[in-house]
């Protein structure tokens, strides 16, 4: 075996010897693929350096640690050579951002791209010079140069697109007949009437009016290394947290509804307040006061989510006292301040629910010697995209207690791209004392960044952003469209009492004729909810204190926690079933003889199967029996869609591969929607029936059944 390998390498050593005087220039170039790649994070990690300087330490900090790396391997391996840290310094900073924005779906392909393509950085600077240091022409040399080459320009190229994602949003809504919105709801999609002013507070000059700081140090702290650029920029520590905001108001108007809004992490040089103008604007012309509250000192921190709910309350406070107290403030008495709302984006989202549930507390939960408390009347929470347990109150996940909760996610949220605030949704609970209701709006192609005008269309940032799909997303004008009515009639609900368009909650088609086209899965309970079950107490499996649960034809039917993308346990469990070779599977709840004359039967499902093409929506069927045995059926009465499948990642697009989503959508059955036996009785209903139909491999999931009041539809 030694001898052909021996002719071989002899006969390839004129390339080799070729290829080896341009050592130098191959190490040069995979330097500078890496201080390419790496000035993204130095820039992620001090966004205010000028872009020289960003690009001048990161081929800093790249010859440090190939330096660093070949005296490791010296050490370990006796090899004296830059060649090989540079190879795997490149190798692996390519491996790990085509990870992050492919969320680890195609292992093997990533691991191959990036080899070929450090490879052919290497290759490319070692043919350069090579051809221009050796005298004698070699056909291999030029070959080696065009092929490595191709292979750069394309992946450059590929890195600049956008991406290459098909737009998966019509395979889903040619699934549908297109509602009607009700008379008027059209209305809701343009500015209203009311002219708007502005002010904006903070600490020192420059605004109209000035606010103190607050100390914020005892619960978030600056990185010694991240924080040299944070103290640079800002000149001040934590202990110095200014109260700052901008705030929209109706000229005209006095005891307005509120609403403050925060926003979540982001560059802490970009002011990310003002990328909501469109939105609080939008409400002030409907008669609202709206604040957008500063944060940015504390963007770019970790673990600092309650400190960023006790500035929210301290922003809440200040601005209140200015319209209760003092007479020369632009809003005195325009605030209504027994109709606030609070809403927030990203770690804002959090915030927001953090803020609901901070106000009640006398003293800082991680720290009894700090006061926190700031009575004030919050009665709706509005979660964007939002991130859940980053802070748990003395180790405990928030809990919410009779307050209105609405949460609003993207399928292509590519920064928390898994639904976070499902979690913060199934914590808010009802005592039945005050009206109230919780829902979820699931957008298909909406991302993380462009529900603000300063994030933009590019979640992960650079450098990870190169390797993301980016061009299947709703337009930046669309996905505002969609969070301005929906934020507007969740106000116009909860602080003014108008439902006129509560049904825009409850069914997803009901508005779909005056809406951006995309598809809107939701999830809904109110505080008129009876629940049978959500399957989160195991009480001896499938019997519980109300109903009692088996389900037919099913290969495997269990209690399981679903992933919502949480550090920890979802804490959210249901029924889930799964099945090979079935073309009917049945879960039924047996209960006690119950009254269906003012109230309807109610769960929530999702379908958990991965498929490519969105084909049809699920079949299933509703039948209830009563006392005598006698049934009454109803057949598909809410539409319920396929999983939805996106490509997150360049390399779906690559595969033809979908990463898919699957959300929950609650089912009410109407009494209408029932085709009943003669003589059946609505008032002694004692089993519910859901069976899946058609469905020979099937995934599914159930959760929340129980009866919604009848007026809930």
């Amino acid at each position: 075996m030694k001898k052909p390998f021996s002719k071989l390498k002899e006969k390839l050593e004129p390339y080799r010897m070729f290829m080896r005087s341009g050592r130098v220039a191959g190490i040069v170039l995979m330097l500078a693929a890496c201080t390419m790649l790496a000035a993204g994070l130095v820039e992620g990690a001090y966004p205010a350096l000028p872009l020289w300087s960003t690009y001048l330490i990161a081929a800093g900090l790249s010859v440090i640690l190939m330096f660093l790396l070949a005296l490791v391997l010296r050490i370990v391996f006796g090899t004296n050579t830059l060649s090989r840290p540079a190879f795997l310094m490149t190798f692996a900073l390519l491996t790990l951002l085509m990870m992050m924005a492919d969320h680890a779906s195609h292992p093997v392909t990533v691991l191959l791209l990036s080899l070929i393509l450090t490879l052919a950085a290497d290759a490319a600077g070692r043919s350069v010079v090579g051809m221009i240091r050796v005298k004698k022409f070699y056909v291999s040399g030029l070959v080696t140069f065009l092929v490595s080459g191709v292979l750069i320009a394309g992946a450059v190229f590929a890195m600049l697109q956008k991406g290459f994602a098909e737009n998966r949003i019509p395979a889903y809504t040619s699934l549908r007949t297109v509602s009607q919105a009700p008379s008027g709801f059209d209305k809701m999609m343009e500015y209203g009437k009311e002219t708007v002013k502005t002010f904006t507070y903070g600490c020192g000059s420059g605004y109209d009016k000035e606010s103190e700081p607050i100390d914020l140090s005892e619960m978030a702290e600056r990185n010694p290394v991240l924080g040299l650029g944070m103290n640079a920029y800002f000149k001040k520590d934590l202990d110095e947290a200014p109260v700052a905001g901008k705030i929209w108001y109706p000229a005209d108007k006095q005891k307005c509804p509120t609403l403050f809004i925060v926003h979540g992490n982001h560059s802490y040089n970009v002011n990310s307040y003002e990328g909501y103008d469109y939105l609080c604007e939008y409400l002030a012309s409907w008669g609202y006061v709206a604040v957008s509250v500063d944060e940015n000192i504390l963007n770019d921190l970790t673990k600092e989510n309650d400190a960023r709910a006790v500035l929210m309350l301290e922003n809440m406070s200040q601005v209140l006292k200015w319209t209760t107290e003092d007479k020369s403030s632009p809003i005195y008495r325009i605030i209504d301040a027994e109709n606030i709302a609070v809403a927030g984006h990203s770690r804002g989202g959090e915030t927001a629910a953090l803020t609901a549930l901070f106000r009640s507390y006398e003293r800082y939960p991680e720290n009894g010697n700090i006061m926190i408390y700031k009575p004030m009347s919050i009665k709706s929470v509005i979660a964007i995209a939002p991130t859940c347990d980053q802070y748990e109150p003395a180790g405990r996940t928030a809990q919410l207690t009779d307050v209105n909760y609405l949460l609003i996610h993207g399928s292509d949220d590519q920064d928390v791209y898994m639904t976070c605030g499902e979690k913060q949704y199934n914590n808010v609970h009802f005592t039945g004392r005050q009206d109230c209701f919780k829902s979820t709006l699931y957008i298909l192609g909406a991302n993380h960044g462009q529900f603000n005008s300063t994030w933009g269309d590019n979640d992960l940032g650079n450098p990870a952003g190169y390797f993301a799909n980016r061009n299947a997303f709703l337009s930046e004008s669309e996905q505002k469209a969609i969070l301005g009515v929906y934020v507007k009639t969740f106000l116009d609900n909860t602080l003014k009492g108008d439902m006129k368009y509560h049904d825009i909650f409850v069914n997803q088609e009901a508005c779909s004729s005056a809406l951006p086209e995309t598809v809107i899965v939701q999830r809904y309970q109110d505080s008129d909810f009876e629940l049978l079950t959500d399957f989160d107490a195991l009480t001896g499996f499938a019997d519980y204190e109300n109903v009692h649960v088996r389900v037919n034809n099913a290969d495997l039917w269990t209690e399981k926690s679903l992933d919502n993308g949480t550090e920890k346990d979802s804490s959210d469990y249901s029924l889930y079933m799964e099945w090979d070779d079935e073309t009917e599977v049945v879960a039924n709840f047996a209960f006690n003889k119950t009254s269906l004359a003012k109230k309807d039967f109610s769960f929530a499902i999702s379908d958990l199967r991965d498929k490519d093409i969105p084909r049809a929506y699920l079949d299933y069927t509703v039948t209830l029996k009563d006392d005598k045995g006698k049934t009454a059926v109803a057949e598909n009465p809410v539409p319920v869609y396929p999983a939805l499948g996106i490509q997150p990642g360049k390399l779906h697009s690559l595969w033809f591969d979908y990463e898919y989503k699957h959300p929950f959508t609650t089912v009410t059955v109407a009494q209408d929607a029932y085709k009943a036996e003669k003589g059946f009785n609505f008032a002694a209903v004692t089993t519910a029936e859901v069976c899946i139909r058609n469905m020979q491999n099937g995934k599914i999931a159930l959760n929340d059944v129980g009866f919604a009041a009848a007026d809930a539809k």
